[in-house]
């Protein structure tokens, strides 16, 4: 896909700057630092990602192609998963510095929140035009 960080309209995300945010989300929201010392890596952990708000105003570009874009959200989700699967929180558990929130609260939203970016990764494809498969 050529267009991986070419933006559809000027107030829309590019794929690229989606799949960065999704990353982000998962780092910042499974992994924060003070949970068991646990950290992922990745030029998408970067406050750049962080929200739409903040990213609509200064797009992000990176020297990356659909295929390295794609190895990359796959690696930093299988860090972070290895990592929870190491701390085995139950999922009623709270998670470490939120008492008003569980572990399982937290990857409930999680799985939405990538749910609901990979449907706007689909829009952003077939405005341009690309066939996707059937999902």
């Amino acid at each position: 896909m050529y267009d991986v960080w070419q933006r559809p309209h000027p107030n829309l995300l590019s794929v690229g700057e989606i799949v960065g945010h999704v990353a982000y989300g998962e780092a910042t929201w499974l992994l924060p630092a003070r949970v068991g010392g646990a950290t992922v890596s990745s030029v998408f952990i970067d406050q750049k990602f962080r929200y739409y708000l903040r990213q609509i105003a200064d797009p992000v570009t990176l020297d990356m192609g659909a295929k390295a874009v794609a190895a990359e959200i796959s690696r930093v989700h299988e860090e972070i998963r290895a990592s929870i699967l190491v701390l085995d929180p139950k999922l009623e558990d709270s998670f470490p510095g939120d008492t008003t929130i569980s572990w399982g609260d937290r990857i409930k939203y999680m799985i939405f929140h990538v749910g609901y970016h990979t449907g706007q990764i689909y829009s952003v494809r077939h405005i341009f035009g690309h066939k996707t498969e059937d999902n």
